[in-house]
């Protein structure tokens, strides 16, 4: 006879020792496809390698490749060809933007002399001179207010911590102690008030107030100097447009020169980066790394790999060199090495679903046994061998339905709990005790005097709470 518990965790431990072996098949499994995975990328550099070889040499190649290299050879003579024509084109606008620059330098001394003698004669007008002393004299002094402005503010954030940090300060202030508006109880005054004396706070509100003021005096004393100061811009503008727009027609010629200058070096620039990229084509082709010829060896391998394996060898056989011979051995022998976990991984796999369908088929009997309960306190099997059961299942002896219903015919339930006896009559508890019919006055059930209100009256009829 064994337990139902028992039975049950048997089955689990049949189960989860056929998990870890499903495990382990998937390890198998991963560790093959992974050295297929190198396997492959292997053959896809050598059918690349395979492929550059052949186009190297001086065999017959498909159609669409010897196109693929007769247009390349193409691009090549016509990159040969336009690098002399950038580099003159470079030459002559790097050319023309030193004519233009030095036009530039020539205009712009003239521009700097003859704007000197109007400044001169400007700045000696007498409408001119007491503008430019008052607006010279307002830009220092605002400049100024501007740095005690900054002084001032750096001040106040640094000493205001002290003060807002101070707790007794902080609750004082948000009283409004010693202001107009400052109200509280008779109890809370004088608490107030001899707070304020410990700390001497009117001083300190006085000097925080001042601390906090003074940025904002400073800054409205600036403030205050701006319309004037804007005034008297306007009209120093004005003169200034007076004496000086007769150089505007020298200004523009100098602009114009500007952006031809601009232009010029701009198209030596655009004309060096197109040499730059002929250059970087020309010497990729030389090594065989340009595009081109990448992409062709692309399509030559593809038609390499759709005509498969078996011609190689014979392919390397028409070259001069003995690398494709050793490459076309590699190839095949990649291939085979893959063919042949392949057919492993397929092996394999059928194993594992196998495996996971007997999985799937003990968890139904451990669930079946659980859902009946019959793996609770006291159930048992009679004449149950697990392991027989399991290896008959896994040989395709039984299936899971045959192993529930033998488990069903051999379940014995657990024996009814025993009938409890009562302890007042020697006989079976019907009656007496609780729920029975009978009372009496001298014991069990509550007595008629006493109890809960006193009095002679029971707990029914006398007396009360």
């Amino acid at each position: 006879m064994s337990s139902g518990s028992s039975v049950y965790r048997e089955f689990g431990s049949h189960r989860e020792r056929l998990d870890e072996n499903r495990r382990q098949l998937a390890d198998q499994v991963l560790d093959l496809q992974q050295d297929n995975e190198a396997a492959l990328r292997e053959e896809s550099n050598l059918w690349s390698r395979f492929a550059a070889l052949h186009i190297a040499e001086p065999v017959q190649l498909p159609a669409s490749v010897t196109r693929a290299l007769d247009e390349r050879k193409a691009r090549v003579e016509k990159s040969r060809a336009a690098a002399p024509e950038h580099q003159r084109l470079i030459e002559v606008a790097k050319k023309q933007a030193g004519i233009y620059q030095g036009k530039m330098d020539q205009l712009q001394g003239e521009i700097d002399a003859q704007e000197a003698e109007i400044r001169a004669v400007y700045l000696a007008d007498e409408r001119v001179k007491p503008l430019v002393e008052r607006l010279s004299l307002l830009e220092s002094a605002q400049e100024e207010w501007e740095r005690k402005y900054a002084r001032a503010v750096a001040e106040r954030d640094e000493k205001r911590v002290a003060y807002e940090n101070d707790e007794h300060f902080v609750y004082l202030r948000g009283r409004k102690f010693g202001a107009s508006d400052y109200r509280g109880t008779f109890v809370f005054k004088v608490w107030d008030r001899r707070l304020a004396q410990k700390i001497s706070y009117e001083e300190a509100n006085g000097n925080y107030e001042r601390l906090l003021e003074i940025p904002e005096w400073i800054k409205a004393r600036s403030e205050a100097m701006q319309p004037e100061i804007s005034d008297l811009d306007t009209k120093v503008q004005v003169l200034e447009r007076e004496f000086f727009q007769v150089m505007d027609v020298k200004h523009e010629a100098l602009a114009d020169l500007k952006a031809k200058r601009d232009a010029a070096l701009k198209e030596a620039d655009d004309q060096a980066q197109a040499l730059a990229k002929i250059n970087q084509y020309l010497a990729d082709a030389a090594l065989a790394q340009d595009g081109d010829l990448k992409e062709t060896v692309r399509q030559f391998t593809d038609i390499l790999k759709k005509n498969g394996v078996d011609d190689l060898e014979a392919l390397a056989r028409k070259t001069s060199t003995p690398e494709d011979d050793e490459i076309a051995r590699r190839i095949q022998r990649l291939h085979d090495e893959v063919h042949a976990r392949e057919q492993q991984i397929d092996d394999l796999t059928r194993q594992m679903a196998a495996v996971e369908r007997k999985i799937a088929g003990l968890r139904k009997i451990e669930n079946e046994i659980d859902n009946n309960n019959w793996n609770g306190s006291g159930h048992s099997f009679s004449g149950i061998n697990v392991d027989l059961l399991v290896n008959g299942f896994i040989q395709g002896v039984m299936n899971e339905a045959l192993i529930i219903g033998q488990l069903e015919s051999a379940h014995r339930r657990p024996p009814p709990p025993p009938i409890r006896k009562s302890p007042s009559s020697g006989g079976f508890s019907s009656g007496g005790g609780f729920g029975s019919s009978r009372s009496s006055s001298s014991s069990g059930g509550f007595r008629s005097g006493g109890g809960f209100g006193g009095g002679g009256g029971s707990f029914k009829t006398g007396g009360g709470f």
